[in-house]
This record gives structure tokens, C-alpha cells and sequence, in this order.
């Protein structure tokens, strides 16, 4: 594991244009920009479009300085920004002012989370982004710790193809609890998959824990809760619908 001060550069026409950035592990760190630059999602709308427009052949990838110090990093960070011509759009692409931390130990709202997930959940990728992604991927092979980490990571609404929120698929699957019991039969697959906006294939899925496999149902206290909620909307529908 490399530490250091690495750069980004694309010659154009008599001059060099520079990413300056640094890094606990410098190849990792190579390997996430090109990913994002590949997929077209960096964050560095200037990096981005110089990507875009010139392709991936013309950018080089030099590590500068390898450094042991983490408290050095962003010092010497600051010093080849300088260099490279900070804040000149048209020799450097850094956006955030070099030399500061501004990421470190920040933690969204749990608001803020919860609009990032609803901006991307839903989003579809190009058959082109998804082809550049495998292509990044490709040869890459996990440890099966690493796999138990994603796997966590993106489980139930986590992921951002998920349809409904965890307790939805929790007050799913406790109906087939209660249906199976014999206690109730409150609602049908027809009347779940139209309240959730759900096929009866997809909401069958999650009460045999084919998806969501990790779930457990809720209490009766919180099930009873949900159930006279739902029963009321699905009644409201049906009088809107006549």
C-alpha cells in the first residue's frame, strides 16, 4: 500500500492540465477515478468533461511523492497544486481549495441520506456505462471477507434497485405469517402489489424469502398498526377507481 501525492494529467496542445490529489493507498485511490471517469460519474465536472472529450488514451497517471506522515499529505497536496497552477481552471482541474480536509470525519444528516437514496434510487444505467463498468471490474476477483462486507452493504434498502423500505417488506411478510397461522387472511397478493406498487410475483418473492431473505416480521402491536392504515387506503382507492 503506496501513500503519497499522486497527479492526473492530459497534455493539451503546449501546455500539461493537472488533478492533483492524495491518498493512503494511491493504486486503490488510481482505480476509483478511473471507474467514476469511465462510468461518467466523477465528481470533478472539469476532469470529467476533459475525460470525455480527449478519451482515456490521452490522460497519464504519475505518482509524484510517496509519503509516510498522513499529516504531511494534504500539506505537500496544497504545495503541487501551486505548482501545477492552482487556481487556473485551464492548467488544474482541482475544484476544492488543496490542502484542506474537507471530507474527513464528515457524516451526512440522516436527511441528507435520505434524499441521496431517493435521487438515485430507480436510476437505469446505459447498456454503454454498464459495459464500461464490467470492463473495469474485469480480472478483479474479492475475498470472501470483502464479499461478506457488500453483501451487508448492499442489503435490503441499501441497494438502489430496492422497491420498498425494509419495514414494507417486513409488514409484507407478516402477512404470510398471519395468513399462515390461520389467524387472518387481511389482504390478497393483488391488493399488496397494488398498494406497494408491486407485481403479485414480487410480493410472493418476499414472503417465501426469496428477496428481502433476511427479514423478520413485525410485532402484532406494529402489524395491527399498518393493517388498518392500509385497509383504509386500499378502500379509498377502490371508491376513486368506481
Amino acid at each position: 500500500m503506496t501513500m503519497g501525492i499522486y497527479c492526473i494529467q492530459i497534455e493539451k496542445e503546449n501546455y500539461w492540465c493537472s488533478y492533483v490529489g492524495t491518498s493512503v493507498n494511491v493504486i486503490r485511490r488510481w482505480k476509483k477515478h478511473k471507474t467514476d471517469l469511465r462510468s461518467n460519474y466523477h465528481v470533478n465536472m472539469y476532469l470529467q468533461n476533459s475525460w470525455n472529450k480527449y478519451g482515456e488514451s490521452s490522460f497519464e497517471f504519475h505518482l509524484l511523492e510517496t509519503v509516510d506522515d498522513y499529516e504531511k499529505l494534504y500539506e505537500l497536496e496544497k504545495e503541487y497544486a501551486d505548482a501545477f497552477g492552482y487556481p487556473d481552471k485551464k492548467l488544474c482541474f482541482n475544484i476544492s481549495w488543496p490542502g484542506k480536509q474537507p471530507f474527513l470525519n464528515f457524516k451526512h444528516t440522516d436527511e441528507a441520506k435520505a434524499k441521496i437514496s431517493k435521487k438515485h434510487r430507480g436510476k437505469v444505467l446505459s447498456s454503454e456505462t454498464k459495459k464500461r463498468i464490467s470492463e473495469t471490474k474485469k480480472g478483479t476477483i474479492c475475498s470472501e471477507e470483502t464479499r461478506k462486507k457488500l453483501q451487508k452493504i448492499n442489503a435490503g434498502e441499501n441497494n438502489n434497485r430496492a422497491k420498498i423500505t425494509e419495514y414494507e417488506a417486513r409488514y409484507i411478510l407478516t402477512i404470510k405469517t398471519t395468513a399462515k397461522n390461520d389467524r387472518n387472511k387481511d389482504f390478497s397478493l393483488e391488493e399488496i402489489g397494488k398498494y406497494f406498487n408491486l407485481s403479485p410475483k414480487y410480493v410472493s418473492r418476499i414472503m417465501c424469502k426469496q428477496t428481502w431473505k433476511n427479514n423478520e416480521p413485525l410485532s402484532n402491536e406494529e402489524y395491527n398498526k399498518f393493517k388498518t392504515k392500509m385497509r383504509k387506503e386500499l378502500d379509498e382507492m377502490k371508491t376513486k377507481e368506481k
